[in-house]
């Protein structure tokens, strides 16, 4: 998968943004299963029902932009299913809720507030980020309530 996206990154006059980063060895990101997020693409083989999330990042033009796509390998449990969607339901949520005058902190009251209605919960550790000249960087989009003194 790496190699791919890195091969199909370069032949598009791109870079792919992750390589080197901080050492990030690969051009994508790989999260199987319980990985959250930014998982070292490896030679792991992927199993029947793994979730698997591809995290692809380029910079062109002088600016870094990505997009990620969950996906199933063969058949995934209900369980997985269940999860992946309320995923997808969150975003669509969030999309919904953009408007002007919408502050970027209440799109995670949004977002948690969906996967509450799953039973699930948000990942409090990692944010949203822009499209920019760094990688990485703001605005930051929360993906949980702010605090109450941050609101």
């Amino acid at each position: 998968i790496d190699r791919t996206i890195h091969e199909a990154t370069m032949e598009r006059k791109m870079y792919p943004s992750p390589l080197n980063y901080y050492n990030f060895p690969k051009s994508c990101c790989t999260s199987v299963n319980e990985i959250i997020c930014h998982g070292i693409p490896d030679s792991r083989p992927l199993e029947d029902g793994d979730i698997v999330n591809l995290d692809v990042s380029s910079y062109f033009n002088g600016m870094h932009a990505d997009l990620n796509e969950t996906v199933f390998v063969g058949r995934p449990n209900d369980e997985s299913v269940r999860l992946v969607h309320c995923a997808y339901q969150c975003l669509m949520d969030a999309i919904a809720a953009v408007k002007p005058g919408t502050m970027y902190k209440h799109m995670g009251d949004v977002i948690e507030a969906r996967a509450a209605k799953y039973g699930f919960s948000v990942v409090r550790t990692y944010n949203g980020h822009g499209i920019a000249e760094m990688f990485h960087c703001g605005p930051c989009l929360l993906y949980t309530s702010p605090s109450p003194r941050d609101s």
